[in-house]
C-alpha cells in the first residue's frame, strides 16, 4: 500500500496547474475525474510492477521504506524524458 500511494501522491504532485485546468473547463467535473482516475492507475500498477523485484523483509518499517522506494521509482519511471536518447545503429 505504501508503494501505491506514493506512486500515485508523487505522480499527482507533477501534474501541470494550466493542464489541470483545460482538461476541467472541456470534460467537465465527471469526465474529468474518470480521467483522473485512469490516469492515477498507471503508477499504481507500475509500483506493483517495480515491487516484485524488491527483496522480501520482516519487519514493518523495512517493508514500508521498501514500499516507499518502490513508489518513487514508479513515479520517476514516469517522468522520465527519452526524447533526447539517441538509437545507436
Amino acid at each position: 500500500m505504501i508503494a501505491i500511494a506514493t506512486a500515485i501522491l508523487l505522480s499527482e504532485l507533477a501534474f501541470d496547474a494550466r493542464d489541470i485546468a483545460y482538461w476541467r473547463r472541456w470534460l467537465g467535473w465527471f469526465g474529468y475525474a474518470w480521467r483522473r482516475l485512469f490516469l492515477m492507475a498507471v503508477p499504481a500498477v507500475l509500483a506493483l510492477v517495480v515491487l516484485q523485484v524488491a527483496p522480501d523483509t520482516t519487519s514493518v518499517a523495512a517493508q514500508m521504506m521498501v514500499g516507499a522506494a518502490a513508489g518513487v521509482t514508479a513515479a520517476a519511471l514516469l517522468r522520465a524524458d527519452t526524447r533526447g536518447h539517441t538509437r545507436i545503429r
